[in-house]
């Protein structure tokens, strides 16, 4: 199923690329300027209007203390897409800086969700092992394409 709606997802990457970016420029809150953005694509086969079978939903991390809580881009914008009734998550873009995975160590050339976030995501059956996510380096044109389970099978979930 998912291959239907990919070429719709393509189409709009640019779109989501700059919105992405957007979101973490502007919208990101962090105490230490860890700033990240992202921009998801999601299909409704039942929308209530014809023009919403897709929409997008955006997110930034939020971190303001640094004893406090915080929220992940990927896990704001793909629970925005599950309260609007919204039941397949096609693709995701996130733009972030690079930093170390704290379970794994690996330092990718792009942001991937963390530990949390993957836990998070692969609990949400609107999230498809075939999800397509696409990374980028907030600051260039350093970008990598991962399908879910790829983005899995690099570091595994943490399991509480």
């Amino acid at each position: 199923m998912q291959n239907l709606h990919l070429p719709a997802f393509w189409q709009i990457v640019p779109y989501l690329v700059d919105e992405a970016r957007r979101m973490a420029e502007t919208c990101a809150m962090s105490y230490r300027k860890f700033c990240v953005g992202c921009a998801l694509f999601a299909f409704n086969s039942q929308p209530y209007y014809i023009n919403d079978f897709y929409k997008i939903f955006m997110g930034s991390n939020m971190k303001p203390l640094a004893d406090g809580p915080n929220m992940c881009a990927e896990a704001v914008a793909a629970q925005a897409a599950r309260h609007a009734g919204y039941e397949l998550i096609v693709g995701v873009v996130i733009a972030g800086q690079p930093q170390e995975d704290h379970k794994s160590g690996l330092l990718h050339p792009t942001l991937l969700p963390c530990g949390n976030c993957r836990t998070f995501l692969s609990a949400m059956p609107e999230v498809r092992l075939d999800t397509e996510f696409l990374t980028l380096h907030l600051d260039g044109d350093i970008h990598q394409i991962h399908t879910f389970a790829e983005i899995l099978a690099k570091n595994k979930p943490c399991v509480k």
